[in-house]
């Protein structure tokens, strides 16, 4: 079950109706919302760290188009999942959109059971992206607490090799290993070589 209060639902169109319209029913089913209403004006205020999606308009007049926002938020690296909607829309930009990571396309006007369950599956993948991205960072924090020599005896390790062999390839003694092996197991968290194989393939 999503905790919508720990998410903000951003919604960006040039048309203030459909702003109020959005935020109003969002709201209404327990979403935090903030309206903008243009790319540019999301690009100076917005915080994108905090959890959530956008629902975007493709067309903005006089601006930034909803596409282009999505190219810049590319650029960016931004992990906010993104949800078109247009009058105006056609397969083409629907294709590109979904081409380069868009969640949805929705023509207006917007069906309230389809932009709910659009948000609902955003989010969910916004919160499963998030918390993929904290477990990377944490696991390399652990990594880059080790010494060169962990390092090395770590990935001898999880290359299968048993202590003696490891104690030959890098010329130390076997008790040493020992002593490493273990300082490793503390600092990664885990219990095995294939749990430390495992980390190790994570990280690239």
């Amino acid at each position: 079950m999503i905790d919508k209060t720990r998410h903000v639902i951003r919604i960006v169109d040039d048309d203030a109706f459909i702003r109020e319209s959005f935020c109003y029913l969002l709201e209404g089913e327990g979403w935090r919302t903030k309206a903008y209403a243009s790319a540019e004006e999301f690009l100076e205020e917005d915080d994108v760290s905090v959890t959530g999606c956008i629902v975007l308009d493709v067309r903005m007049p006089g601006g930034m188009t909803g596409l282009e926002l999505q190219q810049e938020l590319l650029r960016c690296s931004c992990g906010l999942p993104l949800i078109f909607v247009s009058a105006h829309g056609n397969i083409e930009m629907a294709v590109r959109a979904v081409q380069n990571g868009a969640c949805d396309f929705i023509p207006k006007p917007v069906d309230e059971e389809k932009l709910f369950a659009a948000i609902e599956k955003a989010v969910a993948k916004c919160e499963a992206d998030y918390d993929a991205r904290a477990d990377r960072r944490e696991q390399e924090t652990r990594w880059n607490a080790l010494t060169v020599r962990e390092k090395e005896v770590a990935s001898c390790l999880a290359q299968g090799m048993p202590n003696k062999v490891i104690a030959a390839k890098l010329g130390i003694a076997n008790r040493t290993v020992q002593v490493y092996r273990a300082s490793i197991y503390v600092k990664l968290g885990v219990r095995s070589p294939a749990e430390i194989a495992n980390l190790i393939h994570q990280l690239g």
